[in-house]
């Protein structure tokens, strides 16, 4: 749900067609529309955390079916339930390498088109400098040769003037996610 989202009101005339689906759509499962909308929200809530999707476009509709088992014809409750976002995948992305989100969000799709400046960080690295979701990271990025980020023993006259030489990139960065392993 993007923050226009928020300000954006239905009519009258759509929350009464919303409420009117509902209504129709509980009658036809035999349920009442308090549970049909319980429902609702926890699939919404459910598939949130693998995709962003359009809640307020979600519609579940009751039909009939006929049951696999050969047990007549059963009701069967479908949801079309528009996708903005896959490629934010919250809960699941990289779990195959066991990493994992522990706080906030991953970076996606919009941060890339926005040019947004946010970071996601090891829980390690936020529990030893207790840093938390929006606090900043300031880095001091140069372009020299080394091994994962680390120098080893740069202490004489060639390393300070390689230093002193190398483009340097200093940036702040948004803490948005935590991850771990």
């Amino acid at each position: 749900m993007g923050l226009m989202d928020f300000f954006k009101r239905k009519t009258p005339g759509e929350i009464a067609k919303d409420r009117l689906k509902l209504l129709l759509v509980s009658d036809r499962a035999n349920c009442s529309p308090e549970v049909m909308e319980k429902i609702k929200n926890d699939i919404i809530q459910v598939i949130s955390k693998y995709m962003e999707i359009d809640a307020e476009g979600l519609d579940i509709q009751i039909t009939q079916t006929e049951s696999e088992g050969n047990n007549g014809i059963v009701p069967a409750l479908y949801a079309n339930i528009p996708i903005k976002d896959m490629n934010a995948l919250p809960e699941t992305r990289d779990t195959v390498s066991g990493i994992y989100l522990t706080d906030g969000r991953w970076l996606n799709d919009q941060d890339d088109k926005l040019g947004s400046k946010v970071c996601v960080i090891n829980a390690n690295l936020a529990s030893l400098r207790g840093l938390k979701l929006g606090d900043t990271l300031t880095l001091r990025l140069q372009d020299i040769p080394s091994f994962f980020g680390y120098l080893h023993n740069m202490s004489g006259v060639e390393d300070a003037v390689l230093l002193a030489s190398a483009d340097t990139l200093t940036d702040t960065y948004e803490i948005v996610g935590i991850y771990d392993y």
